[in-house]
């Protein structure tokens, strides 16, 4: 189904896009230029009309097979269950870490802030955090 908003060559991306979710191969099997493959994939995955598509498409995918965020989780917990008991802790860590990256427990930036814009209080305050943190570990 072509949306209105995309040409043809930008939903033959999103097609694309959602067998393997690889942008550089998504883009040359779209018909874009191999050599400019890379940068044109990250460009289209940042249009506002494309980024609609594909996660449009990948929720009537999810919808359509019957998975949701609930079955997955349900499914790592019992994968990481069963990795431990088997003392497999490779496994079990990596289905825990998939785990705490969907609760949001693993940030992909940490904002730094320039401790010289801090007032007293808010340095007081962080470092209190900090070793409430420490002595937990």
């Amino acid at each position: 189904m072509l949306n209105a908003r995309l040409n043809a060559r930008q939903q033959r991306f999103v097609d694309e896009y959602a067998i393997d979710l690889n942008a550089t191969q998504s883009a040359i099997r779209a018909g874009y230029s191999p050599k400019t493959a890379k940068q044109i994939g990250s460009r289209l995955l940042t249009h506002v009309d494309i980024a609609t598509a594909v996660a449009r498409k990948q929720a009537a995918a999810a919808e359509q097979s019957n998975l949701s965020q609930r079955w997955v989780l349900e499914r790592l917990e019992r994968n990481a269950l069963d990795a431990h008991a088997a003392e497999d802790y490779s496994a079990s860590n990596g289905a825990i870490n998939l785990i705490g990256k969907h609760l949001g427990m693993f940030p992909d930036r940490v904002i730094v802030t320039d401790p010289a814009k801090l007032s007293d209080e808010e340095l007081t305050t962080r470092r209190d955090e900090t070793l409430k943190r420490l002595r937990l570990a």
